[in-house]
């Protein structure tokens, strides 16, 4: 008599869409940064949050930041905050610059500066320049020595509002201050056990985009984890370009276009950064570009809107 075997399901069955469509989304970080550079942001979402449940910190912080700013999935700023969070409890530098503006100023979720401010110091400690600037803007006024301290720090990065702070700072403070400052300037930072960087995890969140460096030199092969990787997009159609920045590293110009966001995303609406490599005398930069302006006009127009808002700005050819 033949032997009889419980019988259990199987995908292969009239089942099977419904065992396939149960299946998890893989987590593949390459395929979501690639997902990215290409435009699409649900599939990019989806192994951004895949890979941060398997415990990836690049991956809770790049679905956080997704979730925060609503590219490839609804708006969720608590959700996106708790994914920043789990990433920056795990050491990630970009997750906790992120946070820390977040509690910091508040905005999309209630401020908290307290946590701001402690956040924002870890990654200010490993020499993230905008955490930096932003722990000497939330200081501005109540400590200004800390504050004069994190804004040279930042400005010696090249990061032009930390310059203007710290001029303002410095014009502002008494000598005994100022010295104060220039005394913590003279130690080095603090030896924190090493933090995952910021590069190779971060991504710019309206950008279809990034090369390593705006014109951008093709990435290394070896490393196709990072964003930096994609191909660099082509500007927009139009003759005249706004520039934003202008930083020393891929990595950098990412996180000063998401500090930029940040603060200004109400005026920078959907607009996606083209990154043009400078090689200039000094060395290597990045341009941020805000292409797809007609004449000089229009470029002018918004560059004057962006300056009224806080951000430095210039109105250049399009590198198209």
């Amino acid at each position: 008599m033949p032997a009889r075997f419980p019988a259990r399901p199987s995908c292969l069955t009239a089942l099977s869409l419904l065992c396939l469509t149960a299946l998890p989304v893989k987590a593949d970080m390459p395929a979501g940064r690639a997902a990215f550079a290409a435009g699409d942001y649900g599939r990019a979402f989806g192994q951004f949050s895949a890979a941060g449940d398997a415990g990836d910190a690049a991956g809770n912080y790049l679905a956080g930041e997704m979730l925060i700013h609503g590219r490839g999935t609804a708006p969720d700023p608590a959700a996106g905050l708790a994914r920043l969070r789990k990433a920056a409890d795990a050491g990630h530098v970009g997750a906790l610059a992120a946070a820390g503006a977040l509690y910091a100023f508040g905005g999309e979720v209630p401020a908290d500066p307290a946590l701001g401010r402690r956040l924002l110091t870890q990654a200010a400690e490993a020499g993230d320049m905008h955490a930096q600037y932003d722990l000497a803007r939330l200081l501005n006024g109540t400590d200004p020595v800390e504050a004069l301290y994190w804004a040279r720090r930042a400005a010696g990065q090249g990061l032009s509002g930390a310059m203007r702070l710290a001029d303002s700072l410095a014009t502002s403070a008494n000598p005994d201050q100022v010295a104060a400052a220039n005394r913590l300037l003279a130690r080095p930072l603090p030896q924190r056990p090493s933090p995952l960087p910021p590069s190779g995890t971060t991504l710019t969140l309206t950008v279809t985009k990034p090369a390593p460096v705006i014109s951008k030199a093709a990435p290394a092969q070896s490393a196709p984890s990072t964003p930096d990787q994609a191909p660099a997009p082509a500007p927009a159609a139009g003759d005249w370009a706004v520039q934003v920045g202008a930083l020393p590293s891929q990595a950098e110009a990412d996180r000063h276009w998401a500090a930029l966001q940040r603060r200004q995303g109400d005026l920078l609406g959907n607009r996606t950064p083209y990154w043009e490599k400078a090689d200039l005398a000094k060395g290597t930069f990045i341009r941020v570009l805000l292409t797809g302006f007609a004449d000089r006009a229009a470029a002018g127009d918004f560059c004057t809107r962006l300056k009224a808002a806080g951000t430095d700005c210039l109105v250049r050819r399009s590198p198209g």
